[in-house]
């Protein structure tokens, strides 16, 4: 709940926040506590609103369980998906430099 209550505000005081969930759901879904749903509802969220601090989380929750999530059969499938939809949303937006790499570091970090 605290996820999505971070994510609708847009200020710059709910960045540690945001990052520290996004580590708690990260480190949850790969020990298997929370199903994986949780993982992809949080990143499709920010991947709504692909600027500013979500790309800094989306990044976050792929480098913290998104290796995991590729390789299980499962969700292998849907993570693909979110993976060519982040990139595409890279490309089309106008993005700085820094979440240009983040992004990049987050993806080849899944699929190496």
């Amino acid at each position: 709940k605290q996820f999505y209550g971070l994510a609708k505000f847009k200020k710059t005081q709910t960045v540690e926040p945001r990052l520290k969930n996004a580590r708690f759901l990260a480190e949850l879904t790969k020990f298997r506590v929370a199903p994986p749903l949780v993982a992809f509802r949080a990143m499709r969220t920010c991947l709504d609103d692909f600027a500013g601090f979500n790309v800094d989380t989306v990044c976050c929750l792929l480098e913290g369980c998104g290796r995991y999530l590729f390789r299980t059969k499962h969700t292998c499938a849907r993570l693909s998906n979110l993976l060519d939809t982040m990139m595409r949303l890279r490309k089309a937006r106008n993005l700085d430099p820094r979440s240009v790499a983040l992004v990049d570091s987050a993806y080849f970090m899944v699929k190496p």
